[in-house]
């Protein structure tokens, strides 16, 4: 098979609740995670509809993870300790 083609990078600063869903340009079949200075929770819609569970990340962490992924939504994990966060969707 061949390599992905395109990358999709979001960043931003993830507050108490819930924000504006982060949508790549395309579904990506690769998304890389970094969180920087405060633990996140984030959560993953393949479809922009349906919602799979919770993924608590550290403080100064990176995950990755192969997932049809359309959407992303973050919140920081302790109230008021804002997570700044960069995420980068490749397909």
């Amino acid at each position: 098979g061949s390599g992905f083609e395109r990358n999709d990078t979001k960043s931003g600063t993830a507050a108490d609740a819930y924000g504006t869903v982060i949508s790549f340009d395309s579904a990506a079949s690769r998304v890389d995670v970094w969180i920087d200075d405060n633990p996140a929770t984030i959560k993953r819609s393949y479809d922009g509809l349906t919602w799979d569970d919770e993924i608590k990340l550290e403080a100064n962490s990176y995950y990755s993870f192969d997932a049809v992924t359309a959407q992303l939504n973050i919140k920081n994990t302790t109230a008021g300790s804002n997570a700044v966060y960069r995420i980068v969707g490749w397909y």
